[in-house]
């Protein structure tokens, strides 16, 4: 299995509308790739006070090949881009494998 991990930080405070419209470019994209094992999302669950990142994603993969459909898929590239990059001042990406 191969994880991948991404925690966005926003540029500037977000509003919920906005946060959830990046949750449903998020689940859009995904719907249409089979080789996405698990998917999940969301915005920082607030345990800490300060030093976590707003946005989190977990996707899981059955191996390598599967997640480098994900990283060079279209789609993926274009919520990168377009719905993604715009709003994020950083980014940490990590995969491991288990």
């Amino acid at each position: 299995m191969i994880h991948h991990v991404v925690l966005f930080s926003w540029k500037s405070p977000m509003s919920a509308e906005d946060v959830a419209a990046v949750g449903r470019a998020l689940d859009g994209m995904v719907a249409g790739m089979p080789y996405v094992r698990s998917y999940h999302h969301g915005i920082d669950a607030g345990l800490k006070e300060s030093g976590n990142a707003d946005y989190g994603i977990v996707a899981t993969f059955d191996n390598a090949d599967d997640w480098r459909k994900y990283d060079t898929d279209e789609v993926h590239n274009k919520v990168r881009a377009e719905v993604i990059a715009p709003i994020v001042g950083a980014r940490t990406v990590i995969q491991f494998s288990s």
